[in-house]
């Protein structure tokens, strides 16, 4: 009996959480990160890491882009990115051109909102506190625009909560590695498989160059 209680407990606890991973259905890249991390040549790209740390670390606004033609190794890159420094990558999303949901902008926003409340408690306690709004502009379709689901699930609930401290530093070595300091990151890779119909990768393009310079560091 005393068991069964503890389980009961535990699945109430949880209960937000799962409410809210229904309700934005977010995406999973483990396997590519995986993948693409094995084909990165430790020692190359150097500069790469070194000027995202700088920015990461500095006072310039906006986004960082990396832009290069095929073969560079971009997600290659990312994949380094993400597994050197963990705790000061938000969110991570992969566009891919051969997959109808990771191509989505729509799917792509509610996937990196998740993947930020798993990461702050105080964001997640405000989709939770949001949830019906939140379920009804996801519910929306072709009719709630990128620019607003961009609003509802990132920017207004990013804007009200206290700026997190990083409580850990990464693990330098072999490309990456960085303080404890400067901002978090939402990575986004393959920006140019993201879905063209309905005008959607223009609408997000537009999104991503005017409107995330208003999210906090």
């Amino acid at each position: 009996m005393a068991a069964q209680l503890r389980e009961m407990r535990e699945k109430i606890a949880h209960a937000p959480v799962a409410t809210l991973q229904g309700v934005l259905k977010p995406l999973h890249f483990d396997a590519e990160l995986a993948q693409y991390g094995t084909r990165f040549v430790i020692g190359t790209r150097q500069w790469v890491f070194d000027d995202v740390e700088a920015w990461r670390c500095g006072e310039s606004d906006g986004c960082r882009v990396l832009l290069a033609g095929p073969g560079f190794g971009k997600t290659a890159i990312v994949a380094r990115l993400v597994a050197m420094q963990r705790d000061q990558v938000l969110a991570v999303h992969l566009c891919r051109h051969n997959d109808a949901e990771k191509r989505n902008p729509r799917l792509m926003i509610q996937s990196l909102a998740y993947q930020i409340a798993q990461a702050l408690p105080a964001f997640r306690a405000v989709l939770e506190e949001r949830l019906e709004s939140v379920a009804a502009s996801v519910g929306g379709g072709d009719a709630i625009s990128v620019k607003r689901l961009l609003d509802e699930l990132l920017l207004q609930p990013l804007s009200v909560i206290e700026k997190p401290a990083l409580t850990a530093a990464t693990k330098g070595g072999g490309g990456g590695g960085g303080g404890g300091g400067g901002r978090l990151l939402i990575v986004i890779d393959a920006l140019d498989e993201a879905e063209h119909k309905h005008n959607l990768k223009n609408e997000l393009l537009e999104c991503i160059a005017k409107d995330f310079q208003r999210l906090p560091d």
